[in-house]
């Protein structure tokens, strides 16, 4: 008893469990969870290559039960459970999991639904072409190699991996107390930028990038916010932000369709089939009738049906929001290093990968030397032996047994290897012709010994051969990139998936508005009849046409001062001749409320003003970030006495000049200064001075900036002309203006006033939707005094109804006339 408790010591059971702990959490780090750098494979991954390689099971040969596989390592490997072993094994035969699978499988290895594998016993498998590059070579020693579990049989570190697979394939790994998690990227990519830095080992990561344009998952998707890629890389750690691909299709009917392509790496896809269908239950998600899910083996189909009049940009913004289709994806660089975990950036990766090539390539040539050598002795041995034949026969008769034959051989000055060769020659070896393949084999292995001394003694050697390695399986394993870069940021306020393009917003008396893309109208010549712009319901007419972006907001001013806002992409598309869709649907009218004016608005800057003008001439300014916050029910723009009306809102900069102009042709100018900035609901000041029974035709804004500046005014027969702007006296506010335009039967009222900018295209929008596209300089330059030119051949009942600028450079309209 005395000597056993001599043996006892007291240990705080903290200094234990502490101790014991580390011990399990490094098992577990070094022999389970985390990938080596060098061939980017956990252990289990690594044993089970290497086992289904000692099976026999090539790429060229039969399948076998995986059953017999798991067997097979679990045996002579890797003392876990089954299940560890099997699930590893699966996951190398997902082509969803493995951006280049190492795993050939042939059953139900499981789906991107998330459904389970089969049963151990039902699935077979074998070895890629690829992975059979992962494990090239291993007969000539090319890596350290270590005794199994049990010390019976030997196993290899790390397998000496011609591609690297640990940037290619990724990786994904929770330890005690640390994970990994490495995106899949493209073959070529990663094999274009290790060349990169074999030739350039001074290179940075930024240089590395322009090869390597960011991750490459299986199930494709777009990648965005690329730009925050190159300080994930350089940290090692980061998130990626990943989207869904969704492209628009158009079903019979006309009608919208959407249809999901690609889904983010990782993500269940039924479970975003099944978001979806929530989504729409419970109305969170509107403008869509049904969803189906109809993939096959050819890819992924999700089919997203929408109602009538839905916004297709605005049903995928939604659909990014709020489901799956917009996900992150963590990005944790740690790997083992000799053996210790570590977070390394894009080029220790790289460098890693390089650093353990070459020492592969130097143990395999280092190999071949040994063999190469041993065999040029062997020969040697042969031809002097060839050359004292006679001699060597003696030697043979006289000798009792070939231990005495060995060691009467040395008279011919051969080692005992030699001798060992000699005795066990064929008899047929000493024909000529045998004589003379022995000479010119000795000759190639003697070129081959220079060849291989050269690659271990020239290192520029060396990395050309680890080059055309590399070039060599980029060649037969490379392939298109999957997944998509962007650069962009995106919010999800449904813009990140719409192309900011020029369309044309209109919009009738009766409240039905649509956008078309402007490119739909091409120009034409003037004094001609146009093209049907929109489908009129009997008694409408058009009251307004503006052109926009998609991007832009815009705002709808109605009869009762008030302000509603829309993106422009959330106007319902239409085709050029379509009605559009009614104004009540999009935005929540109040009774008797009318929509008067339609304006573009980009932002709303503190540093911008909303101008609003009267039919009566009044006039106010009202900084634009005051309506950034308008809500569903609208916001108050201004406070209008009876019978007064709307007549044009425009944006203005502060820094420039007002044009307001009357039916009878009548145009004042003044500085924008002459207005004080107001308030939301403050009435105005008086802008023109009206005679009796006239009223505002319209007005705009005139920057200083633009020289030799001319405005369009035109008439509502159809008759207009352009006009040098200094033409019009500068006066102060409130005075009555000089003559712009030439009023008369033949011209008709005046319609509007519009300032041109150099290079741009008028559209012409009739009350019966007639629509006219015209370049503006092929509108006449004339005095103020005249009424100008015919612009466009009108019916007897109709009249223009709107005017409105096509900037320059929004489009390629003029390449296509």
């Amino acid at each position: 008893m005395n000597s056993v408790g001599e043996r006892i010591k007291p240990v705080s059971i903290e200094t234990e469990m502490r101790r014991s702990y580390i011990k399990y959490a490094m098992s577990v780090i070094v022999g389970r969870a985390l990938p080596d750098v060098r061939d980017g494979l956990k252990p289990v991954q690594r044993r089970i290559l290497f086992a289904i390689q000692g099976l026999g099971l090539s790429s060229k040969s039969q399948h076998k039960k995986s059953a017999r596989i798991v067997g097979e390592v679990l045996g002579k490997y890797h003392p876990h459970g089954e299940t560890a072993v099997y699930d590893a094994l699966v996951r190398m035969a997902q082509d969803f999991t493995m951006r280049y699978p190492l795993i050939d499988g042939q059953g139900n290895f499981g789906s991107i639904d998330g459904d389970s594998p089969a049963a151990i016993r039902y699935t077979e498998t074998r070895l890629t072409k690829l992975a059979e590059e992962m494990l090239v070579e291993l007969e000539k020693n090319p890596v350290e190699w270590m005794t199994n579990f049990d010390d019976s049989l030997q196993e290899p570190v790390v397998l000496p991996a011609k591609f690297p697979n640990l940037l290619v394939n990724g990786a994904s790994g929770i330890a005690v107390g640390m994970s990994c998690s490495i995106p899949p990227h493209n073959m070529k990519e990663v094999i274009s930028a290790l060349i990169r830095l074999i030739d350039h080992p001074n290179s940075k990561i930024e240089d590395l990038l322009e090869f390597i344009k960011g991750p490459d998952f299986p199930t494709g998707g777009i990648v965005y916010e690329a730009t925050s890629l190159l300080q994930t890389y350089k940290q090692g750690r980061g998130s990626i932000k990943l989207l869904g691909h969704i492209d628009e299709e158009v079903a019979k009917g006309d009608r919208k369709r959407l249809v999901i392509t690609e889904i983010p790496f990782q993500i269940n896809k039924s479970k975003i089939v099944e978001e979806i269908a929530n989504l729409i239950k419970e109305g969170e998600i509107e403008g869509i009738s049904s969803v189906r899910d109809e993939s096959s083996r050819e890819g992924i189909r999700v089919t997203i049906e929408l109602k009538s009049g839905s916004v297709p940009e605005t049903v995928k913004g939604q659909l990014y929001k709020l489901t799956q289709l917009h996900t992150t994806f963590s990005y944790i660089n740690l790997v083992l290093v000799e053996g210790k975990p570590q977070i390394l950036d894009l080029k220790q990766m790289l460098q890693a990968f390089i650093d353990h090539r070459i020492k592969v390539i130097e143990r395999r040539v280092t190999h071949d030397l040994q063999q190469a050598q041993t065999r040029l002795k062997v020969l040697e041995g042969y031809i002097i032996a060839l050359n004292n034949i006679d001699k060597l026969i003696s030697i043979f008769r006289n000798s009792t047994d070939p231990k005495e034959a060995s060691a009467n051989l040395k008279e011919l000055n051969l080692d005992e290897q030699q001798s060992t060769a000699i005795l066990e020659m064929k008899l047929h070896q000493l024909t000529r012709l045998e004589v003379n393949k022995i000479q010119k084999e000795s000759q190639e292995k003697g070129s081959e010994i220079v060849t291989l001394q050269e690659v271990l003694r020239e290192r520029p050697k060396l990395l050309s051969l680890l080059k055309e390695e590399l070039v060599k399986i980029a060649k037969q394993y490379g392939d298109p990139r999957r997944t998509e870069i962007r650069a962009e940021s995106i919010n999800f306020d449904v813009e990140p998936v719409i192309q900011d393009e020029r369309v044309l917003v209109l919009l009738s008396n009766e409240g039905y508005v649509k956008r078309v893309a402007s490119k739909s109208f091409q120009l034409t010549e003037r004094d001609t009849p146009g093209i049907a712009s929109i489908d009129l319901k009997e008694q409408d007419k058009v009251l307004r046409a503006i052109s926009a972006h998609t991007l832009q907001t815009i705002l709808f001013i109605t009869s009762q001062g008030k302000a509603y806002a829309l993106k422009a992409h959330e106007i319902p598309e239409g085709t050029r001749s379509s009605r559009g869709t009614p104004i009540i649907n999009l935005i929540q009218l109040g009774e008797d409320e009318k929509i008067v004016e339609i304006l573009p608005v980009n932002d709303f800057s503190s540093t911008e003003y909303l101008t609003l003008v009267t039919r009566k001439g009044i006039v106010k300014r009202t900084p634009l970030d005051a309506y950034s916050n308008i809500r569903s029910t609208g916001i108050i723009t201004g406070q209008l006495d009876e019978p007064d009306n709307l007549a044009k809102a425009f944006i203005t900069s502060g820094k420039g000049q007002i044009a307001i102009t009357t039916l009878d042709g009548l145009t004042v100018r003044f500085e924008e200064s002459d207005i004080s900035v107001m308030g939301r609901t403050a009435k105005g000041v008086v802008g023109i001075r009206l005679e009796e029974g006239s009223e505002v035709a319209g007005a705009c804004f005139l920057p200083h900036t633009r020289k030799g500046l001319t405005i369009l005014t035109v008439g509502k027969r159809g008759y207009g002309k352009r006009t040098l702007i200094d033409s019009f006296r500068l006066q102060k506010r409130g005075g009555s203006g000089v003559v712009g335009f030439n009023v008369n039967n033949k011209s008709g009222n005046l319609v509007g006033v519009l300032p041109l900018t150099e290079g741009s295209d008028i559209l012409l929008v009739s009350e019966r939707g007639q629509a006219l596209r015209l370049d503006s300089n092929s509108i006449a330059l004339q005095n103020r005094t005249t009424s100008g030119k015919r612009l466009v051949e009108l019916a007897d009942e109709d009249r223009i109804a709107s005017i409105t600028e096509i900037p320059p450079g929004t489009e390629n309209h003029r390449a296509e006339k």
